[in-house]
């Protein structure tokens, strides 16, 4: 899991925020390129809400695709979070 972790450290510049026994949460702020949802409200008060371009999102996907071909024993996820943060989740696979 250590090999894991340091990959997306290393690709991502992501910090890990919570580690246990089975799972390792990191976590990295605006990584890539962001834009408003087309079906944001434009007169909305608090209209920060961003989502990764389809270019972007197509990039996390091929990394973690190569990093879970490549470190078998865990499970690599992501998933977007408020405030242009992409989170990811190390969960080691069952034996």
């Amino acid at each position: 899991m250590d090999k894991a972790i340091k990959a997306l450290e290393l690709k991502f510049k992501a910090k890990v925020y919570e580690k246990n026994e089975e799972s390792v949460y990191l976590s990295v702020w605006n990584w890539g390129d962001w834009e408003v949802p087309d079906d944001t409200m434009d007169d909305a008060e608090d209209c920060d809400f961003e989502v990764l371009t389809e270019t972007s999102n197509n990039t996390v996907k091929n990394i973690i695709s190569e990093l879970n071909k490549e470190y078998t024993n865990v499970s690599i996820s992501y998933m977007v979070s408020e405030k242009n943060y992409i989170d990811f989740r190390i969960k080691k696979k069952e034996k």
